[in-house]
């Protein structure tokens, strides 16, 4: 029976042999059934049981089951936590390290700068130099792009010409070598057209300030120095008080010198303001520069013309110079009588300093002087800067101290140096010695009464300073000792300490 059985078996699998085949893929080795598909692993599983032989199984093995890979037609299917089912989440590709991610600022500007250039492009190219000169000015180094720059200063550009001159000035000193590069570049441009790029160039050949530089700069500024532009002659004149700190010789020992002194009558005022201060500079060893008398006529006849910054080089240059005579002396007065009338405090000190000092032999007119002083001078002192104030207070006070007849000037105008509640100390001690100064027989009992006020004030100092010139006022005014000393022993009364002490150190010396 058992024969019988294993014949009935094999004929009814040689029946299922076509099917089986058919049924059959190609092995799968991701399965553990022997590379069998499902289909071929169901008619086996069937032959078997029918034979009743169970050894006739395939052999299953226990092997993880890896998920179907989803057929790029079979639309996906995603659970709540996003992910599809049957299939593992991948592990992201891996990131590449940041520290080889990063290229630095140096190496992405020189990559602009380069990108720029090749595109031609001067938008792109003006924001990459534009980029340099930021990164350059929050102190970071950019000093190895000093070739990329020397490249972009080929350029008609002036916005982006002066960016990359003053890249170039900055790192010149640091980069000696590479600067040499760039002097083609700027001895053309200044032989260039317009003198806006002239004086450019010149500016920044100058301040690269390297000695090896000298044989290309001194040709330059002399040329620069007969320009027929005055901002190119005014950017030379500047020039060689540059040249001048490199080599001193290369300027005494030229033709630079002499030609610095013509300027002095040159028809464009910024042009003779900077070179008065080019001479002050260079001939300071023999002190300074000394003028004649033609200058000083030509220059005081279009002092009007200037600034006021060369209106004070003007004024002090006419401080070195001797008048003549007596009619050349209110010549000058007369010329300079206009300049009072300016807001600037430094002409119209500059004009108190001449006159004094051309009236300090004649003490009558100096007293008439003053008196047309006064008025400038207090009414600079009423301004509403604290520093521009003190200022005008010292020179005042100054004036003071040279005699009785500057005291009587500014006797009547006591009121104007009473103190203010919100005013610095520093001013409040100038103005509490002026009144000290100012005080007289007349004038001593309110100075004296507008003192005692600030006896209360919150600086310990101003309040022992008013005291001290209360008592002060009583030896210079006699008259007045009766009552400042009962104004002293009403102080005593005063729960304050350094006034009580201050106090009693007055009345000692009064007593004295």
């Amino acid at each position: 029976s058992d024969r019988l059985r294993l014949e009935e078996g094999l004929a009814a699998l040689d029946q299922a042999a076509l099917p089986l085949l058919e049924a059959c893929t190609l092995p799968d080795f991701g399965r553990g059934t022997g590379g069998l598909s499902p289909e071929a692993v169901a008619v086996t599983e069937g032959v078997a049981a029918a034979v009743g032989d169970t050894s006739k199984l395939p052999i299953r093995k226990n092997r993880v089951r890896q998920p179907k890979l989803a057929s790029s037609n079979s639309p996906k299917k995603e659970n709540k936590e996003g992910h599809t089912p049957g299939r593992m989440a991948q592990p992201p590709p891996p990131r590449p390290s940041g520290y080889f991610e990063k290229k630095g600022e140096v190496h992405e500007l020189r990559q602009l700068l380069r990108g720029a250039s090749a595109d031609r492009d001067q938008q792109k190219k003006r924001d990459a130099i534009k980029k340099v000169i930021a990164y350059m000015t929050l102190g970071i180094d950019v000093s190895p792009l000093f070739s990329e720059m020397v490249m972009a200063s080929a350029t008609t550009d002036l916005v982006q010409k002066k960016m990359v001159y003053l890249y170039l000035v900055n790192y010149a000193e640091s980069n000696s070598d590479l600067a040499i590069l760039a002097i083609n570049t700027l001895q053309k441009d200044c032989r260039d057209d317009d003198p806006m790029i002239r004086g450019l160039a010149l500016r920044s050949l100058c301040s690269l300030s390297l000695v090896n530089v000298i044989e290309y700069l001194q040709p330059a500024v002399q040329r620069a120095l007969e320009d027929v532009n005055g901002y190119v002659r005014k950017t030379a004149v500047i020039g060689v008080v540059k040249l001048f700190y490199i080599s001193p010789s290369v300027v005494m020992e030229t033709d630079l010198l002499p030609m610095l002194k013509r300027l002095v009558s040159d028809s464009d005022a910024h042009v003779v303001s900077n070179t008065i201060s080019a001479l002050e500079e260079v001939l300071a060893s023999e002190g300074g520069y000394h003028p004649t008398e033609e200058v000083i006529t030509a220059l005081l006849n279009r002092i009007m013309h200037f600034s006021e910054w060369g209106q004070c080089a003007i004024l002090r240059l006419l401080t070195k110079y001797c008048v003549a005579g007596e009619a050349e002396m209110f010549d000058i007065m007369n010329i300079l009588d206009g300049l009072l009338k300016q807001s600037s405090s430094a002409v119209v000190l500059s004009v108190t300093k001449i006159f004094v000092d051309l009236t300090s032999n004649r003490p009558d007119l100096q007293q008439d002087v003053l008196q047309r002083l006064k008025g400038p001078l207090l009414t600079l002192m009423a301004a509403a800067s604290t520093e521009l104030s003190y200022t005008v207070l010292v020179h005042i006070h100054a004036l003071l101290t040279r005699g009785h007849r500057q005291i009587e000037v500014f006797a009547g105008d006591f009121k104007q140096f009473f103190c203010r509640y919100n005013e610095p100390s520093y001013i409040k001690q100038v103005k509490i010695d002026i009144l000290t100064m100012l005080a007289d027989f007349n004038s001593a009992e309110h100075v004296v009464t507008e003192l005692s006020e600030y006896v209360t004030d919150v600086d310990a100092e101003i309040a022992r300073r008013a005291i001290r010139a209360i008592g002060k006022i009583a030896v210079h005014v006699p008259s007045t000792s009766e009552m400042i000393v009962t104004s002293l022993t009403s102080l005593l009364e005063l729960d304050i300490d350094y006034v009580c002490t201050e106090a009693a150190v007055v009345m000692k010396d009064l007593v004295r």
